[in-house]
């Protein structure tokens, strides 16, 4: 039975074709490959020359713009140390429409038994744009290399925030003694001098190509987690905070990274602390911007919090 194409989906091609010819004029029709949050995504043409135009959605204007701004600087400077990522050719936008083009990249997911290969890949990558110089913290990139947040900053609200009129005691996700055994924890973090670098912060192997014969890890896809935050931390607490990697992929991870058996139990250490941290924060936010998603963030807060015991 044919498509039924609605009229928003023949106004969208229609929009789609005057980018396309915008982008590469006559160089044929953009074909739809794929979608995320805030884009709709299109390849061009074939073989070498072939481009990714990343298209953001209307209701997602403001967040796809600030998001190709972001990608195509991470691109340039993970690219610049090393770090194997699409080419990011322009960034701008059409008919009121942010758009990002990348040079196509060939290649296919990883294979079950090409996944330990992939993760070393990971390592090596990650060790070389973790040094990428970076201003700020967290996701939100201002300028190049500058993230608008302040680590110290974020840390003191946090600490602050777990007081006798906390939100989160009545909401029972803390009692007294979790509040302040929260704080000497969190003032424990204050008080260590963490590295901030470039963090790609969704590390796994839906955002990996591999070669098609040898199964070599070809390219790291999608910046749109990329943000500043300590490093090897925040990355190695992101891949088992969704569950992206066995024991033993971690381990081929961190090697490959060249953190020693003492750095890399010295990072485990204070993965529980940091992912605490996260999670709360999150949870803070959700309570004055997200209510519909409270419960769960509370049930993210809760399992950090359980890790802590």
């Amino acid at each position: 039975m044919p498509v039924q194409l609605t009229a928003i989906d023949i106004t969208e091609a229609a929009f789609v074709a005057r980018v396309a010819s915008h982008i590469r004029p006559g160089a044929g029709e953009a074909a739809f490959v794929g979608e995320g949050s805030n884009n709709w995504v299109y390849r061009m043409g074939e073989g070498a020359g072939a481009i990714v135009i990343k298209l953001g959605k209307p209701h997602r204007a403001r967040f796809a713009a600030r998001e190709h701004a972001k990608e195509h600087w991470c691109a340039i400077a993970a690219r610049a140390v090393g770090g194997q990522t699409p080419e990011s050719l322009a960034v701008g936008a059409f008919e009121g429409r942010s758009y990002q083009v990348q040079a196509f990249s060939p290649g296919r997911p990883p294979r079950p038994d090409e996944e330990g290969r992939a993760w070393e890949a990971l390592g090596r990558w990650a060790r070389a744009f973790h040094a990428v110089p970076v201003a700020g913290w967290g996701p939100e990139l201002v300028g190049d290399g500058v993230f608008a947040g302040d680590w110290a900053a974020h840390l003191a609200y946090n600490i602050q925030a777990l007081a006798a009129d906390d939100p989160l005691l009545a909401l029972g996700v803390l009692d007294a003694d979790a509040s302040a055994d929260l704080r000497r924890r969190f003032e424990r973090l204050a008080a260590k001098p963490f590295k901030l670098g470039l963090c790609h912060g969704d590390l796994s192997m839906h955002n990996l190509l591999v070669d098609d014969e040898t199964g070599d890890a070809l390219a790291l896809l999608d910046w749109g987690c990329a943000g500043a935050s300590p490093v090897p931390h925040h990355e190695i607490n992101e891949i088992i905070r969704a569950d992206r990697a066995t024991s033993a992929q971690i381990d081929l991870f961190r090697k490959a990274y060249g953190l020693s058996d003492s750095a890399f139990a010295e990072v485990m250490a204070d993965l529980p602390d940091l992912g605490a941290l996260r999670d709360i924060d999150t949870l803070r936010w959700g309570l004055a911007h997200a209510p519909d998603r409270l419960d769960a963030l509370v049930h993210y807060a809760e399992r950090a919090l359980a890790r802590l015991r």
